[in-house]
């Protein structure tokens, strides 16, 4: 998983946000859902940065 900085744009809100990484939910078979802005609901969502890079689950 990383933490990455992210935008709408449809509203223009920067918000954070936990998100797999490519591949990491199929690998582990997790649920995942779309990331929807808090402020609009959106799925219209752009990568703006990855802040931070989180430990890797065990397999």
């Amino acid at each position: 998983m990383v933490v990455k900085e992210l935008k709408c744009t449809r509203c223009g809100h920067r918000f954070e946000r936990e998100v797999f990484e490519k591949g990491e939910a199929e690998q582990f078979i997790l649920p995942s859902s779309p990331v929807r802005c808090p402020e609009c609901g959106s799925t219209y969502i752009a990568d703006v940065r990855i802040v931070r890079q989180l430990p890797r689950r065990a397999s």
